[in-house]
């Protein structure tokens, strides 16, 4: 990022939701940015689904998740899952990307001229945010991905009781009444 005028020049890689985002916010906050895809096309169902659909066969393996001590380092800053990514388990890559981008904008304007200063302030009010949406990925995976026939079992069961007259309607209280799924709903973006 470089200062030019009211805003800044950024350069903002990827087309993916974080970068969309980004570049957007950053064109309200008074920034000019450039946009620069690898991909041969612009994403609409994604790049690697679209090779996925002609590939002969697809091998799943492992799902991990990005964890960094810093997100931004003198003029380069990441979001989104080049920064954070916090898997499908915690549901929340997307918004968390949208909210990334957001809230660098906010940061910007907020800190005219001091880009060091807004890029310590995003990150500061972000990452407890990103924390709080990893710390969710494990017992999410359990429901995605039961790693043995215990939680496969349990996962069942759960479902089972789920379409239960009475019973699915107090365990769907009871699993979006959480602390997880309280922390979905922050907006971290907001003034």
């Amino acid at each position: 990022m470089t200062e030019a005028g009211k805003g800044g020049r950024a350069l903002v890689v990827g087309l993916g939701v974080a970068g969309i985002a980004t570049a957007l916010r950053l064109c309200q906050a008074g920034w000019e940015p450039v946009v620069v895809e690898r991909a041969p096309a612009r994403r609409s169902g994604g790049y690697l689904l679209t090779r996925y659909e002609r590939a002969p066969d697809a091998l799943f393996d492992s799902v991990q998740q990005v964890k960094m001590p810093r997100w931004h380092r003198g003029r380069v800053v990441l979001i989104g899952d080049s920064a954070w990514c916090v898997t499908l388990y915690a549901g929340m890559g997307a918004s968390s990307g949208l909210a990334g981008g957001e809230l660098l904008g906010t940061m910007l304007q907020r800190h005219p001229g001091d880009v060091p200063g807004a890029l310590r302030a995003w990150e500061t009010r972000m990452r407890p945010f990103i924390h709080l949406q990893q710390d969710s990925a494990l017992p999410g995976r359990r429901i995605f991905t039961p790693h043995d026939r215990k939680e496969h079992l349990l996962r069942a069961g759960m479902m089972r009781m789920m379409r239960m007259p009475g019973v699915g309607r107090a365990m769907g209280r009871r699993m979006f009444d959480n602390k997880d799924m309280r922390a979905k709903n922050i907006d971290v973006a907001a003034p």
